[in-house]
């Protein structure tokens, strides 16, 4: 900590986080359905849980997607379980 001649006090501290460029490739590398969360947490040394937020958060800004009543098939990515049974 340091003191100055004025009597105010502020401690020197260096930036946390992941910088937003980051955080946009990201969300571009989850985009493009070739990357999972766990990948590029991976890549980027951080939580899958914290890609999962940046994401999150991302999508909550997009409108309201609309669907065509004549689609028939829906992908999900990331939704399938696997079980392994005997």
């Amino acid at each position: 900590m340091e003191i100055r001649g004025c009597g105010y006090e502020f401690t020197r501290t260096t930036l946390r986080g992941v910088h937003p460029a980051l955080k946009a490739l990201a969300v571009i590398l989850y985009s493009t359905g070739k990357s999972s969360y766990g990948m590029i947490a991976k890549l980027m040394n951080v939580s899958s849980v914290a890609v999962y937020k940046w994401i999150r958060k991302e999508a909550e800004q997009l409108p309201v997607p609309l669907i065509d009543a004549n689609m028939q098939k829906l992908e999900f990515d990331e939704m399938w379980h696997f079980i392994q049974s005997k």
